[in-house]
């Protein structure tokens, strides 16, 4: 029960980091496309 949730917490964790260093790294990208759309 207690590695099965440290498990999940992990996972989790990953996962945001994921999220975060995909934004940051696309952010930016995205921004300079939807400018040079306009």
């Amino acid at each position: 029960m207690l590695f099965n949730k440290r498990g999940v917490a992990l996972i989790t964790i990953i996962i945001w980091i994921i999220i975060i260093g995909a934004t940051v790294i696309y952010a930016p990208r995205i921004y300079n496309w939807y400018v040079e759309q306009e």
